[in-house]
């Protein structure tokens, strides 16, 4: 399924948009920088809040969890101390995953939601640019699989997830740093590198990987980078927002 963006989803919030790929698709929303209460005002920075709401019911531990994840990302993405004793308040609304379960909102097959990550982080990333809120840098986030035959596997088909060996979600900024992985299963040392440069090169435009790996090989690597997407998203937004200069001339 074709990776797609939107930004500006919504009109109440500072900042939108809705990210999709794969069967996922999260809309995200920033609002801020908000007034703080005290008990949470942070004197040299603005504090993040970051909330995730599953597809149904209420978030619960594994949503916590994320929660933590994306704030120490988001942390290093915005310019905190550009605002000061703010707030800066980020919702992420889960709107439908791969064969989804109607009573949890979650896949009835797959034991780890991990694959969820890089969603939410590329959706936060782009309704953050999407505000008038600095930024440190732009990062993208992809997940990708090992399967049994050692083989690199993009996308997160349940099938795939099923048998898989080790499963994996990292966030790179646009510049080439690592700000994010997670992973589970059993995997070596090279292996992991693989992944990493897989991970790299999808996420940015620079990067290539070389081909003809000799342990691990790459599946349903079609895909442009992500750097691609929101390069391109930004560009119309901001060619939209400029539209009206034209149309008066």
């Amino acid at each position: 399924m074709a990776t797609t963006a939107q930004l500006g989803s919504l009109r109440g919030a500072d900042g939108s948009a809705v990210f999709s790929s794969d069967g996922i698709s999260v809309l995200a929303s920033v609002s801020g920088p908000l007034e703080v209460q005290r008990r949470d005002e942070i004197p040299d920075e603005a504090a993040i809040e970051v909330n995730i709401r599953p597809v149904a019911g209420v978030g619960a531990v594994r949503e916590r969890h994320f929660e933590s994840i994306l704030h120490k990302v988001l942390h290093q993405v915005i310019k905190v101390g550009m605002h000061p004793r703010t707030l800066i308040q980020v919702t992420l609304q889960v709107t439908a995953v791969p064969d989804e379960d109607a009573t949890t909102g979650r896949p009835s097959q797959a034991a780890s939601i991990l694959y969820l990550l890089p969603p939410l982080l590329n959706a936060a990333m782009l309704a953050l640019l999407s505000t008038s809120i600095p930024l440190a840098m732009t990062m993208a986030s992809v997940f990708l699989t090992v399967d049994s035959g050692g083989s690199v596997v993009a996308g997160t088909p349940l099938r795939i997830l099923e048998n898989a060996s080790s499963i994996h979600a990292l966030a790179f900024s646009l510049q080439g740093g690592l700000l994010m992985v997670e992973s589970e299963g059993s995997f070596d040392l090279k292996t992991w590198e693989t992944v990493a440069e897989i991970a790299e090169s999808k996420c940015r435009d620079s990067t290539t990987i070389e081909a003809g790996q000799e342990d691990v090989e790459m599946k349903g690597d079609d895909k442009a980078p992500l750097e691609t997407l929101i390069r391109g998203k930004v560009e119309e937004k901001f060619s939209d927002a400029e539209q009206w200069r034209h149309d008066i001339k």
